[in-house]
């Protein structure tokens, strides 16, 4: 029939024409799809750990990072200045591994006196400069002066040296001189005026500290009487074992005033002071023969 095959022809015309819509939306919309930049996908949510990827598979980078973030305190550049007395340290050189928790500078010469000309030394052959100049001519800045001499200042102006010695610290920096006080001298090794020297320039130590807030008097005197096998037949000088014993002295000076744990016990396996105690108040010296086999 003429009329129902137009009607049928028309439908079907229509639906062919749809079915041509619809796919070329779907061509649009799959093409769109398809021309997404690449850039888009990096928005994405990572599905991996940061930190882990930073560092690799293996974590090293990671691990170095975090250890670059721990920073130790700096140390303290200490100098120890002085005459025969210190060289003992500077002869026995195992001593020298005492010298822990600061960066040591050892400056010790025989016949070194504070700032007026020093006198030839019959143990290092030579006439070596002053404390003032040594501590002048230290590369570097300094956060402490340990000074032990003055046994070789005789009849000088021993306080007034004082002021010059801290005057000269100061300039370099330090904000602290530890001065050892001298020893008591024993005859016949020192003559009797040579231990009276040694008492004088002590007493004018002791009176110079009121004038300066930043002079740590260490009363070595004292302490050394304490001690047995350390001091050499003059009463003045150190064996071996008394090397030892000033070197671990000088280390609990520096750890007191740092408030940090003393450097090690005073007997073998005992307890170690923390914070280490002002050595002036201490009423023993270590054992340093079971300490350090010496």
């Amino acid at each position: 029939m003429p009329g129902r095959r137009t009607v049928i022809e028309r439908f079907c015309a229509c639906a062919v024409a749809l079915v041509a819509v619809l796919t070329a939306s779907i061509q649009d919309v799959a093409d769109a799809v398809d021309d997404t930049p690449p850039a888009a996908e990096s928005s994405a949510l990572p599905t991996t750990d940061p930190l882990r990827d930073l560092a690799g598979l293996d974590g090293t980078a990671a691990g170095a990072l975090a250890t670059a973030t721990r920073v130790d305190p700096p140390k303290q550049r200490v100098l120890m200045v002085g005459d025969s007395t210190l060289a003992a340290v500077r002869n026995a050189t195992a001593s020298q591994a005492l010298l822990v928790g600061f960066d040591p500078v050892l400056d010790a010469q025989g016949c070194r006196r504070l700032v007026w000309p020093s006198c030839w030394s019959d143990s290092d052959l030579r006439t070596p400069n002053t404390v003032e100049e040594a501590i002048l001519g230290t590369p570097g800045p300094l956060d402490v002066v340990v000074v032990m001499s003055g046994h070789n200042d005789w009849h000088d102006p021993f306080g007034s040296f004082v002021d010059t010695i801290m005057n000269a610290a100061r300039s370099k920096g330090a904000t602290r001189v530890v001065w050892l006080t001298l020893s008591v001298g024993q005859q016949p090794g020192s003559g009797a005026t040579a231990i009276g020297v040694y008492e004088e320039n002590t007493r004018l130590l002791w009176a110079s500290a009121p004038r300066h807030p930043d002079l740590v008097v260490a009363d070595w005197r004292t302490y050394n009487q304490r001690s047995a096998g350390w001091m050499s037949p003059d009463g003045v000088h150190l064996e071996t074992r008394g090397a030892f014993g000033l070197a671990d002295y000088i280390s609990r000076w520096i750890a007191h005033l740092d408030g940090r744990a003393c450097t090690a016990p005073l007997d073998p396996g005992g307890p170690v002071a923390t914070p280490c105690p002002n050595p002036n108040t201490m009423t023993r010296v270590p054992n340093i023969t079971g300490l350090y086999g010496i």
